[in-house]
């Protein structure tokens, strides 16, 4: 009776079920969590090196209004999507606050990174770096809708996640992106300078690229941002400048 008793108080421990957060459970062995990446616009102080959009009109205009993005290929690694949520040719909608959303586990990957890195290397993407653990990487065309009405395509465009520390860290590049240390000079439409100007400056950050139709434009997107804490989920259009001295300052 005593031996019984104690094998069911045993079981009592041993076989509770084990807590899960409900937002996010445990399928498969692996957590799902909700990544966000946000695709925003912003605003920088006129002077420094961090773009051309540096008034309200011109936000106004370029505001990130809306967008779509469709996984041509992705790597995730191990165990971390036991149920296939990512499926190629997916499309996916920039939400109401213009973001991206994943529903994957994280789980850092070497071998994972060095395959993002052969396909996106450090010049064509915004850490100007190779990374060295990943969580997933995704590539695909992106369509990004602005407060000027227009929409712009740019193609085989990189995601990828890592995590530093409670951050979840998004890199962003593209074939077509450039992020070296040689200048790139160009003009800023909003002004009637005929001059070009080095549109490079912090190269570290930035990374460079033209829309696929719109070869004359180059569009400057950031990771993050210095100026605002706790911005690693975002990629920030920061600047937009035409390659050919505009003919008057865009209205």
């Amino acid at each position: 009776m005593f031996l019984m008793l104690s094998s069911f108080l045993l079981c009592l421990v041993s076989c509770k079920k084990p807590e899960q957060d409900t937002d996010n459970p445990i399928v498969g062995g692996s957590l799902y969590k909700d990544n966000y990446v946000t695709f925003q616009t912003l605003q920088t102080p006129k002077g420094n090196d961090e773009g051309n959009l540096t008034s309200n009109d011109r936000v106004k205009q370029w505001k990130i209004t809306g967008g779509d993005f469709r996984i041509e290929r992705f790597e995730v690694t191990d165990g971390q999507d036991p149920d296939n949520h990512l499926k190629r040719l997916e499309w996916y909608t920039l939400d109401k606050n213009q973001r991206l959303l994943f529903v994957l586990g994280r789980s850092g990957s070497k071998g994972l990174a060095n395959n993002f890195n052969s396909l996106c290397p450090p010049e064509q993407n915004t850490f100007n770096k190779k990374a060295s653990e990943l969580n997933f990487w995704i590539r695909g065309p992106l369509y990004l809708t602005f407060g000027n009405g227009k929409e712009y395509f740019f193609e085989l465009i990189y995601l990828a996640q890592h995590s530093s520390g409670t951050s979840n860290v998004w890199w962003f590049g593209a074939d077509g992106m450039t992020n070296s240390a040689k200048p790139i000079f160009a003009y800023d439409p909003y002004s009637s300078s005929k001059t070009p100007i080095d549109i490079t400056e912090g190269v570290g950050y930035y990374g460079f690229i033209s829309p696929t139709y719109e070869p004359n434009l180059i569009f400057k997107f950031e990771r993050g941002s210095r100026m605002l804490m706790s911005t690693n989920d975002h990629i920030y259009l920061i600047g937009v400048y035409t390659k050919n001295p505009p003919e008057k300052p865009w209205q």
